[in-house]
């Protein structure tokens, strides 16, 4: 039995397509409203999941979890007291991103089959498969982000911040960078670490993997994974900006907001995907451009569905800049700062670990485009 998860609206009527799934053994095909739950469920298992790692690594620690009802777009973490912490994933997130994974599944099956004799209909499975693993890849991605701010002392420094006097409590003596920083550290780490699970990576030291598959087809499989997660991430940072209502290149004198602007966020995941890919024992030839190349390549993907669906016209710059001398030395602004927040950091951390050391953010090579 097959089953289609996400949004196959277009194919469930098509006589040659549920003739061509008998051989399956038939297929099931899920609603909407049970599409919205089950993606529910899957960032809930998750929650859970990271949750009880946490406890086990950290005894003494404990952590609560849920969903929170609203149309935000992103996660909350908080220390209750010392020991106690609670991490929140924001409903509006997940449904926002169920659509954009329903609707460019749709868009990706109607036109190229529906109705012509002699198309590949195992592309419809295959597209279901790879949105559910983006689903799936993005919701351990928002959760680990929050749990590297639980876990690499940000939540804690920003605690020790709090001052309470009549006018009630707020944080002093955190700027607009420190919190761009911590943000640039969460979501490079999460996507380190995440990216290395889904792309089936063995972890064998902090920093370095090793391929786990071998034979003629292993490197194809890892780049389609590299491809779906450059989808999945694109998406994300697509909401969000669209959330913020900001244009992924604000002005990069812009330093007033607690997250860098959303280009620059998506471009140093593409710096963590780089350095993972650059880590591997044995090294690959040319693995890291190819690893790239797919990543890059879901995210134009991603955004000539999105466009379509709108009826709008890909926007292929916002790409382009992300390989931009502006952007390249935005994140070089906060590797540099990041050598003195780190030193603030680590009285905080949850578990005794060494946060990462700092370093040299190099120029931009001469082959990158001007913003």
């Amino acid at each position: 039995m097959l089953t289609l998860e996400h949004g196959p609206i277009k194919v469930k009527h098509s006589e040659r397509f549920l003739k061509w799934a008998e051989g399956y053994g038939g297929i099931a095909l899920v609603p909407e409203g049970d599409l919205r739950r089950h993606l529910h469920a899957v960032v809930e298992s998750v929650l859970a999941f990271h949750a009880t790692m946490f406890e086990r690594q950290i005894p003494g620690v404990f952590v609560e979890t849920a969903i929170l009802a609203c149309d935000g777009v992103g996660g909350s973490c908080l220390e209750l007291e010392p020991g106690r912490f609670f991490l929140g994933i924001f409903s509006g997130l997940i449904n926002k991103l169920a659509a954009a994974l329903a609707s460019a599944e749709l868009l990706c099956i109607a036109p190229d089959w529906a109705g012509k004799p002699g198309s590949d209909l195992g592309r419809v499975i295959s597209r279901s498969i790879e949105a559910d693993a983006e689903f799936r890849a993005l919701a351990w991605l928002i959760t680990r982000h929050e749990f590297v701010h639980l876990r690499f002392g940000h939540v804690g420094w920003l605690n020790s911040c709090v001052v309470h006097d009549e006018n009630g409590s707020r944080i002093v003596g955190v700027t607009p960078l420190d919190r761009q920083t911590l943000e640039m550290d969460a979501d490079s780490n999460a996507t380190f670490d995440v990216a290395g699970d889904f792309l089936g990576l063995e972890r064998i030291s902090p920093t370095q993997f090793t391929l786990t598959e071998h034979g003629p087809y292993a490197r194809e499989r890892l780049l389609t994974r590299a491809r779906v997660l450059g989808a999945a991430i694109y998406t994300h940072f697509r909401i969000l900006e669209e959330e913020s209502r900001v244009r992924w290149l604000p002005g990069m004198e812009q330093t007033n907001s607690r997250h860098p602007p959303t280009l620059v966020r998506f471009a140093i995941t593409q710096s963590s995907v780089g350095t993972l890919a650059l880590g591997l024992k044995p090294p690959q030839p040319g693995l890291v451009d190819d690893v790239l190349n797919s990543f890059i390549h879901g995210a134009v993907d991603r955004e000539r569905f999105i466009s379509a669906t709108r009826g709008e016209e890909p926007v292929y710059s916002i790409l382009a800049a992300s390989c931009s001398k502006a952007v390249w030395r935005y994140q070089g602004h906060l590797i540099e700062h990041w050598r003195g927040l780190r030193r603030k950091l680590e009285p905080f951390v949850v578990g005794g670990f060494n946060l990462a050391p700092a370093q040299d953010w190099p120029d931009p090579p001469d082959d990158f485009c001007d913003p």
